[in-house]
C-alpha cells in the first residue's frame, strides 16, 4: 500500500485531550504553578486601592426642548425615547470635560500639598472614572478610584462638579436656540392671527350673514364639525412647529432629514399610511354619529395605535439603512432627535387626517343647503381661522417665556442624592476570587502552550501515524528500556533520577568515572521474564514468526531512518528472544562506519567480515560465542576505504547465504537508511527488512522519506518496530498493566513459548 501523503483531520474527543494533558504535564503544571505564584505575588503586594463616588439623578424632563411635545404622544413612548445613559458617558470621555476637570483638580490647595506621587495619582484617578445606571431606578452612579483615599474623594467631588456644569452648558446652547426658534415662530404666528382677524372684521361688516330658521338640527351639526376642526387645525399647526423645530436641531448635529423623507417612497411605509387614513376616517365617523359603538370605537383606537407604532418602526428602518454604521451606534442623540421627528411626522400625518376628513364633512353639508349654509359656514371657517391662530400664538408667548427662564436658570437636570466622600477603608483585594482566576487562567495558558506544543511537535507518537503514514503496519511496539533496580524493570524514581543528575553535575572530577559506570545496554536477559520490556520483544518474535507461515523469515534487515533510533538493541534483544526457543541465531553487524553490536555484548570488533573479505583471518575467527546460549555474534571489522561497495560484494551476499545454512535465523544490523546508502545495498541481499522507528524523536518527514526511498528500489518491507514508548496510562504511551495483572494472578513457573498477540 503506499504511503498517505494526505490524510483526513480527525475531531478531537475527551480521551484525546486527556491523553494530551497527561503527556504534556509538566507544561501544563509549571505554566499553572508560575501563573498562581505570579498572581499570589501580585494580590500580596499591589498598592491599596481607594473607591469615591457621587449618586445622582437626571431630570430628563428638564431637557426636552422640543415644542408641546407633551402633546406628541403618550408619556410611556417619551420614557423610553429620553437621553441614554452612552449620552452622558460619551460627555464624561470628551476633552471639553476632562479639561475642565483637570484645571479643578489644578487649583485645589490640599491637593497641591499632597505627599505622595500626586501627578501619578492624579492620572490614575481621572483614568478609572465610570459612569453607570440602574436601570430599576435610574440613579446614576461617578465613581473613582485612586491609590490616596484623599486623591479618591476630591477627584469624584470635582468630576460631579464638572459634570453638572458641562450638563448645564449643554442644556443652555439648547435652551437658547429654542429660544430663538420659537420667538421666529411667535411672530408669523402674530401675522397670521392679524391678517385672519381683519378678514373676519371685513367678512362681519359686511352684514353677509344669513339667518338659518328653524333648521337647529342641521346647525347643531355644523356646530359640532366646526369646533372639532378648529381642535385639530390647531393640533396640526402646533404639530408642524414641533416637526420644525426638531429638524432644526437634527440638522444642527450634523445629520440631515433626507433619510427620512425618503423613507415615504417605500411601498410598506405607503400602504401604512394608507391603512391609518382608513381606520381613522372610520374612528371619526363614528365620533360623529348620531349613536356612536363605544366597542367599535375602541376596537379601532387599538388598530389606530397599532398601525401607527408599525409606521415609525417602517421609517426608522428604511430611513437609517442610508446611513453609515458608526453614525447609528454612537451618536445617541441624534438617534433619540431622529425617533422623536419621526414620531412627530406620524403626529402630523393623524392630524391631517382628521383635518381632511372633518373639512369634508363640512363640505357635504354645504353641498345638502347651499343657500342657507355657504354665508354662514364661511363666516364660522373665519372665525376657525382666527381662533387657530389666537390659540398658537397664545400657546408660543407661553412656550417663549419658558425656554428664556430655561436658557437663564437651567441646571443641566443633575440632582445629587449621594454626595462624594472621603473612603476610609481601601477595596477589598478578593484574594480568594483573584487566586481562583489566577487558577483558571494558569490551567488555560498551559493547556495553550501544551496544544501549541502538539501542533508545532512533528514527531511520530503513535502506532496510527506510522500506519496512516505510509500504509505499512506496524508489527512491533517496544516500551523504553531502564536501568532495572529489582522492581520488574521499572524505572527510578524521580528523587533517584534529580539526586543522580546532581551527583554528575556537582562533581565534575568523577565524570568519567561515572560515565562509564552508568553505561547500561537493556537487553531482555536482565530483566524479570515478565517485564514489559521483554514481553514486548517475545510479542515481536511471536509476530514475525507467524508472518509467513508457508516461508518462514530466516534472514532479516533491522534498520532505522536516522542515528538513535534503537535499531541495534532491538536486533540484539530480537536475537535473543529467538534463541530463547532453541534457535540458533547470528547478529551481523553491518554497520561498517559506527559499529554497536561488539559494545553492546563486551566483545572485540575485529577482526570481522571486513577482515575475512580481505583473506586476513579464517571464517571460524569471526564468530563470536556469546554468552547467550546459541547466539553468535560477526562484528564488521576493520573499518575499508569503501564500506558502500564492501557491502554491496559478492562476498558479503556469499557471507550471507552461508548464515543462512548454518543458523536458523540471520539478523544484519544495517546502517540508517537516510544518512548513507548501505542499507539501500544491503536490501538487495537480505530481502526482508524491519525498519525501526522511535517514539517521540522520529519526525515524520523522515518516516515518509524513508518509505519512500525503499519503494523507489522496491525493496520488501516487513513492517515497522515502534521503539522507545514511554511507560505510562496516556495516548502512545506503553500498557504495562496488563503484564502486571497476569503475574499477579498467575503466579507460576513460566514457560517460555510462543504466545500469539
Amino acid at each position: 500500500m503506499p504511503p498517505e501523503e494526505t490524510a483526513a483531520t480527525k475531531e478531537w474527543e475527551l480521551r484525546d485531550y486527556l491523553d494530551l494533558a497527561l503527556r504534556r504535564k509538566y507544561v501544563i503544571i509549571t505554566v499553572f504553578v508560575l501563573t498562581f505564584l505570579a498572581t499570589l505575588i501580585y494580590q500580596l503586594t499591589r498598592t491599596p486601592v481607594y473607591s469615591s463616588y457621587s449618586s445622582f439623578i437626571i431630570d430628563q424632563s428638564a431637557s426636552n426642548s422640543g415644542i408641546g411635545a407633551e402633546r406628541a404622544m403618550s408619556y410611556y413612548y417619551w420614557r423610553d425615547q429620553n437621553k441614554p445613559v452612552e449620552y452622558y458617558q460619551a460627555i464624561v470621555g470628551s476633552s471639553v470635560y476632562y479639561d475642565r476637570l483637570m484645571q479643578k483638580v489644578a487649583r485645589d490647595t490640599l491637593l497641591k500639598n499632597y505627599t505622595g506621587p500626586l501627578q501619578e495619582s492624579i492620572e490614575y484617578a481621572v483614568s478609572s472614572l465610570s459612569l453607570s445606571m440602574d436601570e430599576n431606578s435610574g440613579l446614576m452612579t461617578l465613581a473613582v478610584r485612586a491609590h490616596s483615599p484623599l486623591v479618591a474623594y476630591k477627584v469624584a467631588r470635582f468630576a460631579t462638579e464638572s459634570f453638572r456644569e458641562r450638563n448645564q452648558e449643554i442644556d443652555a446652547e439648547s435652551a437658547q436656540d429654542a429660544v430663538r426658534f420659537i420667538d421666529k415662530q411667535r411672530q408669523e404666528a402674530q401675522d397670521r392671527l392679524e391678517e385672519a382677524e381683519r378678514a373676519l372684521q371685513q367678512y362681519s361688516g359686511a352684514g353677509t350673514v344669513v339667518f338659518i330658521g328653524d333648521d337647529g338640527g342641521m346647525m347643531s351639526k355644523v356646530a359640532q364639525v366646526e369646533s372639532i376642526l378648529e381642535q385639530a387645525e390647531t393640533e396640526r399647526r402646533l404639530a408642524e412647529s414641533n416637526l420644525a423645530s426638531f429638524s432644526v436641531q437634527l440638522q444642527g448635529t450634523g445629520r440631515q432629514g433626507t433619510g427620512l423623507q425618503s423613507a415615504d417612497s417605500f411601498p410598506e411605509v405607503i400602504a401604512l399610511r394608507e391603512r391609518l387614513a382608513k381606520l381613522e376616517d372610520q374612528r371619526n365617523a363614528l365620533a360623529v354619529a348620531s349613536q356612536p359603538d363605544s366597542s367599535a370605537a375602541a376596537e379601532l383606537d387599538r388598530r389606530i395605535d397599532g398601525t401607527k407604532s408599525e409606521l415609525r418602526r417602517a421609517i426608522l428602518t428604511h430611513s437609517s439603512d442610508g446611513l453609515p454604521a458608526e453614525d447609528r451606534k454612537t451618536d445617541e442623540l441624534r438617534d433619540m432627535l431622529t425617533n422623536r421627528l419621526v414620531a412627530e411626522q406620524v403626529n402630523l400625518s393623524s392630524t391631517r387626517n382628521r383635518e381632511r376628513f372633518y373639512s369634508n364633512l363640512l363640505e357635504e353639508y354645504r353641498q345638502q343647503s347651499p343657500e342657507r349654509l355657504e354665508k354662514t359656514m364661511e363666516l364660522s371657517r373665519l372665525r376657525r381661522t382666527q381662533a387657530v391662530h389666537q390659540n398658537l400664538l397664545n400657546y408660543l408667548v407661553e412656550r417663549h417665556e419658558e425656554a428664556k427662564i430655561k436658557a437663564a436658570t437651567g441646571a443641566g437636570g443633575i440632582r445629587v442624592v449621594n454626595p462624594a466622600a472621603i473612603p476610609e477603608k481601601p477595596i477589598s483585594r478578593n484574594t480568594p476570587r483573584s487566586l481562583l482566576i489566577g487558577m483558571m487562567l494558569g490551567l488555560g495558558l498551559g493547556f495553550g502552550l501544551a496544544m501549541l506544543q502538539e501542533y508545532l511537535d512533528q514527531t511520530v507518537r503513535t502506532r496510527q501515524d506510522l500506519e496512516r503514514l505510509t500504509g505499512i503496519q506496524v508489527i512491533g511496539q517496544i516500551p523504553m528500556g531502564v536501568k532495572t533496580n529489582g522492581k520488574n524493570g521499572k524505572a527510578i524514581s524521580g528523587i533517584g533520577m534529580v539526586r543522580s543528575l546532581w551527583e554528575r553535575r556537582t562533581k565534575k572530577k568523577k565524570k568519567a568515572a561515572r560515565a562509564a559506570e552508568d553505561l547500561f545496554y537493556p537487553l531482555i536477559n536482565k530483566y524479570d521474564p515478565h517485564a514489559p520490556f521483554a514481553e514486548a520483544f517475545r510479542s515481536l518474535r511471536t509476530d514475525l514468526q507467524f508472518f509467513s507461515v508457508d516461508k518462514p523469515l530466516k534472514k532479516m534487515l533491522i534498520t532505522s531512518s536516522i542515528p538513535g533510533e534503537g535499531k541495534t538493541l532491538v536486533t540484539a534483544n530480537l536475537a535473543m528472544a529467538y534463541a530463547e526457543l532453541g534457535h540458533k541465531v547470528v547478529i551481523v553487524d553491518a554497520d561498517i562506519r559506527k559499529p554497536k553490536q561488539p559494545s553492546v555484548f563486551g566483545v572485540e570488533r575485529k577482526p570481522g567480515f571486513t577482515d575475512y573479505f580481505m583473506d586476513l583471518v579464517p571464517y571460524e575467527q569471526i564468530v563470536r560465542h556469546l554468552p547467550v546460549r546459541d547466539l553468535d555474534l560477526i562484528p564488521s571489522g576493520t573499518v575499508p576505504p569503501n564500506p558502500g561497495e564492501v557491502l554491496n560484494s559478492q562476498k558479503m551476499a556469499d557471507l550471507i547465504e552461508r548464515l543462512e545454512q548454518e543458523y536458523d535465523y540471520v539478523l544484519v544490523d544495517a546502517p540508517p537508511l537516510l544518512s548513507i546508502s548501505d542499507a539501500k545495498a544491503l536490501s538487495r541481499i537480505v530481502e526482508n527488512l524491519l525498519l525501526v522507528f522511535r517514539f517521540a524523536r522520529t519526525e515524520k518527514h523522515y518516516v515518509r522519506e524513508a518509505v519512500a526511498n525503499l519503494m523507489q528500489i522496491k525493496a520488501s518491507i516487513i513492517g515497522f518496530v515502534f521503539n522507545g514508548i514511554e511507560v505510562g496510562s496516556g495516548k502512545g504511551y506503553y500498557k504495562y498493566y496488563y503484564y502486571a495483572e497476569y503475574r499477579e494472578k498467575f503466579d507460576a513457573p513460566r514457560v517460555d513459548k510462543a504466545q500469539v498477540n
